[in-house]
């Protein structure tokens, strides 16, 4: 719209005006018809013409110079009529230009917009299909760790159960067993007064670890230790002053409960055999 404004105006600038040259055509085409010039030359000078010539030569030119500026400004209104027609021509097919133009870059546009918009919703499509086929992998995944770890916790309880039975069989026999040396393990107080005598009492103090001074009576007699202050089974580190004191405590119980006149060298040298 802005460049169609500037047509009349760029053609308005070439446009004959009267009033700007009209002198100049008039005394050039009175001269041309008449032989008669507006302004003074050198042979009228020369000849001396009168006053009569040059007032009859003027009526002449101003007569000529009203028909011609007629026939001028009748020929001007036709051009202009004539300029102002081709200029709304011109118009008229700048603004077809302009509208097939803007419909061109529409229909382009439209197009690649269609096209944009058809390659973005074909690679949405194909996400979206591999989305699907990623969730039903992940599924089926899903579905195949479960059966797994069902099937392995079966089997896990399975053992489970196996091994509970027989931690059960085996506690039945041991208690089967306990029961059928039950009436053997009944002892009265006497008898147990009888089996600490004053020598038994000296091989338990003097090896703790021993059952009644035998150093392996049997082979579970590891589990059936006597426990005792001699026999201290300890993880923790000890002070010197502590090691002291265990020291100190250790040969007042040896001085208070060994008796040294019934560890003879004999007697010694015998337990060291066994």
């Amino acid at each position: 719209r802005r460049h169609l404004n500037r047509i009349p105006r760029l053609l308005t600038n070439h446009e004959p005006t009267i009033t700007n040259i009209e002198h100049a055509i008039l005394e050039r085409c009175y001269s041309s018809t008449t032989g008669v010039a507006s302004s003074s030359s050198p042979a009228q000078e020369a000849a001396g013409a009168g006053e009569e010539e040059s007032s009859s030569s003027l009526v002449g030119y101003n007569n000529f110079t009203s028909d011609f500026k007629k026939k001028m400004t009748h020929e001007y209104a036709k051009q202009k009529i004539e300029y102002k027609k081709q200029v709304k021509i011109i118009r008229k097919q700048y603004i077809e230009q302009v509208e097939r133009a803007r419909a061109r870059e529409s229909a382009t546009l439209a197009a690649e917009t269609a096209i944009r918009t058809r390659r973005k919703l074909e690679r949405l499509r194909k996400k979206n299909l591999r989305s699907v086929r990623n969730a039903m992998r992940a599924e089926l995944e899903r579905r195949a760790r479960h059966e797994a770890w069902q099937r392995e916790l079966e089997a896990t309880q399975e053992r489970r159960e196996a091994r509970n039975e027989r931690f059960r069989r085996a506690r039945q026999l041991i208690v089967d067993e306990l029961e059928q040396e039950a009436p053997l393990w009944m002892t009265t107080a006497e008898e147990v007064e009888a089996a600490f005598t004053h020598d038994a009492m000296q091989e338990l103090w003097a090896f703790p670890r021993s059952v009644l001074g035998a150093p392996k009576p049997s082979m579970d007699s590891d589990f059936w230790n006597m426990e005792c202050h001699t026999w201290q089974i300890s993880r923790t580190y000890k002070n010197k002053r502590q090691v002291l004191l265990e020291a100190i405590l250790e040969e007042v119980y040896r001085d208070t409960n060994i008796d040294m006149n019934y560890w003879t060298e004999d007697k010694l040298a015998e337990r060291q055999e066994k």
